[in-house]
């Protein structure tokens, strides 16, 4: 008002706040060479970024403003006549008075913002880079994670992490973080955590090496604390650990005792007092029971204590603990001193996103008053549906549901799916009828069941690990029967096709993230050996119809490609895909084979394998569409008809995507 220039500005509403939160005003003897230099010293206590720092009532302002007036400002300025300076005190005395209301209106709209009191929220939306999406959700998701200080978020997109600075609107990815999971802020805002390859790693936020700090073979979180300790899941079915950030070996933090009561300890949060930790304590056989809650553990080794009953994660924000019931996000009273809820859960939004698959909300909340979350998908799941090679829908074979990694029999009569994560069971859809079948209960499956060459039995792998074993079994497929046991390991195996002259299976062998691709013979799953091993990920192993080549996925170049390899020599290796790729499958003639491309587009690659060496003949995009792949990226959501004539997609449609919500100062309307 009395420069004509805002003393905040920002491109968005959230980059506005985030200025206001965070930035000093220009002095307005800068701005306005012309206004009682005093003046600067007004502005600046009264947007103090303490409230202590600021005038405490109007009436010690305004006797400030009218020492200004009367010539107190003066002090080592030159005279002047003084009708001139009676007229310039009379302008400065009205500048001074209009700049109170300003300043009085500004210093108390930056004190509301920062000490959480009634003022409108803002709310807004983060979008996904340019030619990605986003991948929040699943066993190998990065949900996003805002930063203490609300001005920067991390999260996952296109098989990386990204960092976006809230107030400026840029967002770049983070060098060597492929297929970073879960990640998580150091207190100060520096530094981040995540995992990825089966480790908790940890980096600088402006970017630099990436340190690893110890194994994590399939994790559910972390959290780093004011002490500098990181306190986090390292699977999915053992207690929380401990570890330096500067590294170290790890320790037990908490212990799982009577399995039958809860199975996991997951999503770890700091209170304030760097000491407490919050976390998930729930039952993989029970996902919903009351049994399931939120505990608070202690840096100093005392035994953990229930503060309520949740099935889902909790993080602590300005005296709320937050979480998702169903597609709820609620705002629960907290004291952080007597560690203790203290009220009724009040709603902070309707459309809040659940991870069923892993019991987490999708959220994060800064210090100051900054919340993201993931908006709830309407319609989750996909519907199975029959593409043509033009990309037009045929036919849908199915309602829209939670199944994933549809794979068709080999007379195409029937497609079987997996359903109910995290503890799945196989499923079976006759496709003339459109009638569902069953065929195990309480499996505890692990991601694609495969056929036999003759369509009677099915393979999958049961077991969810954290010190259970994984077992490679075969069931018949109509579900009569037990299982029959082939391989047992304590390391996590993957099934992902079977031969078509039934003799092999491969498997994807290693953790989340760090697996390689093996052959197990039938006959003797003892005799199991690597078909595809390097210090990279390697997954997805599918057979060509002739039994010489074997398609997969590697990160070899630091991306998600297509390679083939031969079989059973393995060896070496010819990239087919060249801008990433993922979920290969051949054709039924062996001369074409599909994947999907970073821009989510089915691509066909014409190749030749009828000679000893490999050759990519043609790449061609066929059409984008929209999968739903279950709990983890790049799992099949499609397959090809036996006579090579069409696709059944698992089709997410446009309500599959998925979308974040921002909203600054997301405690106005809530009552204590």
């Amino acid at each position: 008002m009395a420069t004509g220039k805002k003393a905040f500005s920002g491109a968005t509403q959230a980059s506005l706040i985030s200025s206001i939160l965070r930035d000093e005003p220009q002095p307005i003897s800068q701005v306005q060479p012309m206004s009682p230099p005093a003046l600067d010293h007004v502005v600046k206590k009264s947007l103090a970024k303490d409230p202590e720092d600021r005038w405490q009532n109007a009436a010690d302002l305004g006797g400030e403003l009218k020492w200004i007036a009367q010539g107190g400002s003066q002090t080592g300025a030159a005279a002047v006549a003084g009708g001139r300076r009676r007229k310039r005190d009379w302008i400065s005395w009205a500048a001074a008075a209009l700049l109170l209301l300003g300043v009085l209106f500004l210093g108390n709209e930056v004190r509301r913002l920062r000490t959480g009191d009634r003022v409108r929220a803002i709310h807004s939306y983060l979008d996904p880079p340019e030619k990605t999406t986003f991948r929040l959700t699943g066993d190998d998701s990065a949900p996003i994670a805002l930063s203490p200080d609300g001005t920067r978020a991390v999260f996952g997109a296109g098989g990386k992490l990204w960092l976006q600075s809230l107030a400026a609107g840029t967002v770049a990815p983070l060098a060597a973080t492929d297929g970073g999971r879960f990640p998580f802020w150091s207190p100060d805002s520096r530094s981040i955590g995540f995992f990825s390859g089966g480790k908790l790693k940890i980096m600088d936020s402006s970017g630099g090496p990436v340190q690893t700090i110890c194994d994590a073979p399939n994790p559910r979180g972390g959290a780093w604390g004011r002490s500098g300790i990181i306190v986090f899941a390292r699977d999915v079915g053992t207690g929380l650990s401990r570890v330096a950030a500067s590294g170290g070996a790890p320790s037990a933090l908490t212990v799982l005792g009577d399995k039958k009561q809860h199975t996991t300890h997951r999503w770890p949060y700091f209170l304030p007092d760097g000491k407490h930790v919050l976390y998930l304590a729930a039952n993989h056989a029970s996902p919903r029971s009351e049994d399931n809650g939120i505990y608070v553990a202690s840096l100093d080794g005392a035994a953990p204590r229930r503060l309520m009953s949740s099935y889902g994660s909790a993080q602590y924000a300005s005296g709320w603990l937050l979480s998702v019931r169903e597609t709820s996000l609620v705002a629960i009273p907290f004291d952080a001193k007597r560690i203790e809820v203290s009220g009724q859960p009040l709603r902070v939004a309707d459309d809040a996103n659940f991870d069923t698959g892993v019991w987490r909300g999708t959220f994060s909340a800064s210090d100051n008053g900054m919340l993201a979350y993931q908006l709830a998908r309407e319609g989750g799941g996909g519907r199975l549906t029959w593409f043509d090679f033009s990309g037009r829908r045929m036919a849908s074979v199915a309602e829209k549901s939670p199944a994933y990694s549809p794979e068709l029999s080999p007379d195409g009569r029937r497609v079987s799916v997996m359903m109910g994560d995290p503890n799945n069971d196989v499923w079976a859809y006759e496709l003339d009828r459109g009638v569902q079948t069953r065929l195990t209960t309480d499996a505890q499956a692990q991601i694609a069941p495969v056929w036999s060459p003759d369509g009677s039995q099915i393979a999958f792998v049961q077991g969810l690990g954290g010190g259970s074993d994984f077992v490679l079994v075969t069931i018949a497929a109509d579900g009569a029967g037990r299982p029959k046991e082939l391989y047992r390991s304590k390391e996590r195996l993957e099934v992902s096709d079977w031969s078509r002259d039934g003799r092999y299976l491969l498997v994807d062998r290693g953790n989340i993230g760090a697996s390689d691709i093996w052959a197990f013979p039938i006959a003797d799953p003892a005799k199991a050996f690597p078909l595809v091993q390097s210090p990279f990920l390697e997954y997805n192993g599918q057979f060509s119809p002739d039994g010489k080549w074997v398609a997969y996925v590697s990160q070899h170049t630091g991306r998600d490609e297509v390679y083939v390899t031969s079989f059973p020599s393995g060896g070496t290796r010819w990239q087919v895909s060249g801008s990433g790729g993922t979920q290969p499958r051949w054709g039924a003639d062996g001369r074409e084979l599909y994947f999907v491309s970073t821009g989510d587009e089915l691509t066909a690659a014409s190749i030749d394998g009828s000679g000893s060496r490999f050759e990519v003949k043609d790449i061609r995009p066929l059409f984008r569409v929209n999968m739903y792949t279950g709990p983890r990226s790049g799992m099949y959501g499609y397959d090809v008809s036996p006579d090579g004539k069409r696709f059944l997609v698992s089709d997410a449609g446009e309500a599959g995507q998925a979308r974040v919500a921002l909203v600054v100062n997301w405690t106005a309307g809530l009552k204590k």
